[in-house]
Order: structure tokens, then C-alpha cells, then sequence
């Protein structure tokens, strides 16, 4: 657990710092895990490889319509490598949590984030009319409008794991 809450922990830094989070984070946090695994026996390898799949699966579609970005599913997938599955569910649900309250938070005090939150609803209310999905358009250079994910994650890695969450 300890090298996940590492990982977590400089990945939440690199996206505080440079909005994005960099691959060899979460390759060195797998590969570890990947060793250990084997270590302990590798007949846990299909489990660990297959709650990765499934995270990767579940969060691909929202990564695909730019809901989500590349590096918070790498993130989910880190997660799913070294929780079981109930602290992981725990874990993403509290994340979400935390990442829904800090968005009501910038919305209350951010006239840029209401504006962003109104072009949704009205893209929502076009698709669910027409049935038509146009590109949804996100506009990376409005950094105040954007939820990194990367710390309510970890912080919600550390309650599911040393908070009793679950």
C-alpha cells in the first residue's frame, strides 16, 4: 500500500503542477505491483490483471467523450491493481464524491466554471432532443474550469486505506 499511496501521492503532485500526469508514474507503481504479485504467487496475476480491465473498460467510454482524462483512468487502473474490490469501489466513489464538492465549490466562486457548467447542460439537452452527440468541446487553456481528479483520488486511497472507509 505503501508504494501506491507513493505513486498517488507524485502523480497528484505532477497534476497540481503540470495538469497532466506522467506515464512512468503509474508504469513504475504496476511494474512493482506486477513483481510483488508474482512474489506472492502468481495465480493472483488473472485476478489483478482482470480488475484492471475492467476499471480500464467502465472509465474508456468517459475518457472518450473527454469527461475523464488519460491519466485519471491510468490512475483508477493503479488504484484497481492494489485495492481489493471493495475499497476500490469505496475509493471511487469517494473520489467522485470529493471531486463533485470541490466542483460545486468552484462553481459558487468561479463565473467561468457556471459558464462551463451551463454549456453541459445545454449539450445534454441537445443530445437527449436530437439524438445527434456533437463533439463536446473542452477548452484545455481555461485551467480554472478543469477537476483534476489526482487529489481527491489519493486523498480517498488514504481514507479506504488507513481511515477505515471500508
Amino acid at each position: 500500500m505503501k508504494i501506491l499511496i507513493l505513486c498517488m501521492g507524485v502523480a497528484c503532485l505532477f497534476d497540481l503542477w503540470q495538469y497532466r500526469i506522467p506515464n512512468i508514474c503509474i508504469l513504475c507503481g504496476l511494474f512493482i505491483r506486477i513483481i510483488v504479485c508474482i512474489k506472492e504467487g502468481p495465480e493472483q496475476l488473472p485476478v489483478l490483471f482482470l480488475q484492471m480491465l475492467i476499471v480500464f473498460c467502465f472509465f474508456y467510454p468517459f475518457y472518450l467523450c473527454r469527461g475523464l482524462g488519460a491519466g485519471d483512468v491510468k490512475l483508477f487502473m493503479l488504484m484497481a491493481a492494489y485495492l481489493t474490490e471493495e475499497k476500490l469501489i469505496a475509493g471511487l466513489l469517494l473520489t467522485f464524491f470529493l471531486a463533485a464538492a470541490v466542483s460545486l465549490i468552484k462553481m459558487l466562486y468561479c463565473p467561468t466554471c457556471r459558464e462551463r457548467f451551463l454549456y453541459f447542460l445545454r449539450y445534454v439537452r441537445k443530445l437527449m432532443l436530437t439524438g445527434v452527440a456533437d463533439t463536446y468541446e473542452v477548452d484545455k487553456t481555461k485551467t480554472e474550469t478543469l477537476i483534476r481528479l489526482a487529489l481527491p483520488a489519493f486523498f480517498s486511497v488514504v481514507c479506504v486505506t488507513f481511515g477505515g472507509v471500508i
